[in-house]
């Protein structure tokens, strides 16, 4: 997700859809693209398995996303759900 970004992801992900494949961004190295891979996923569909990156950035409160019997399940909130910790 960092390399190519999230432009790159909304070109391809429905032309793999499109022929019927699924993919998942590459999210190692930190916390945050775990979570926007998890987004392109809860976005289009086809993203079966999410890259885990267990880890904390201090000033961001990401506890909102719930990991619970291997599944994570992503906030409806603004922000890709992660608030600022000022």
């Amino acid at each position: 997700v960092g390399a190519t970004g999230f432009t790159a992801w909304r070109e391809i992900m429905p032309r793999l859809l499109a022929i019927g494949a699924q993919g998942s961004p590459h999210a190692w190295s930190e916390p945050f693209k775990s979570y926007y891979a998890a987004q392109i996923g809860g976005g289009y569909g086809g993203v079966p398995i999410v890259e885990g990156v267990p880890g904390h950035v201090d000033g961001v409160d990401a506890s909102d996303y719930v990991i619970k019997y291997g599944l994570l399940t992503l906030p409806d909130t603004p922000g890709f759900g992660m608030n600022l910790c000022l």
